[in-house]
């Protein structure tokens, strides 16, 4: 009972979080890390009418960085969870990737059609956002093939 409580306790932390930042006059920014893998996710977010606000995405580790811009909103098919939707083009210039989180249920999961690659997982708040990723921290990455 006292582990679903902190789960709970957790999530509904993580949630108004976010939220709390997304629903600022001005833009704010959150961090993630998509586990199990050293990629982080530095969302900027930017409000918008009937909740909704714009996200400019930087998804990096020390290889490789993408780009990317989409949208948080309530989602429609998950009751009570919130979307980050963002299309996000890699360093190289030679792919790029459709990526999908729901906030409430920690997961996420990316396709890049040009290379017919994906993969998904849980995602952890960070309370601050790295400033560099460091190459000593890494192991296979979210793009690294399974």
């Amino acid at each position: 009972m006292r582990k679903h409580v902190a789960r709970v306790l957790t999530l509904t932390l993580l949630c108004v979080g976010l939220m709390g930042a997304a629903r600022s006059s001005e833009a704010q920014t959150v961090c993630f890390k998509l586990d199990p893998y050293p990629d982080t996710l530095r969302i900027r977010l930017v409000a918008y009418p009937d909740s909704m606000y714009g996200a400019f995405v930087r998804w990096r580790t020390s290889s490789y960085q993408f780009q990317g811009t989409g949208l948080l909103s309530p989602d429609t098919t998950t009751t009570g969870d919130w979307r980050l939707t963002f299309w996000s083009a890699g360093n190289t210039g030679n792919f790029a990737c459709d990526f999908q989180a729901l906030i409430a249920a920690k997961t996420w999961q990316f396709q890049c059609p040009s290379t017919g690659f994906s993969n998904s997982g849980t995602f952890t708040y960070l309370p601050t956002c790295p400033a560099t990723a460091a190459p000593q921290d890494e192991g296979p990455t979210a793009m690294s093939p399974n």
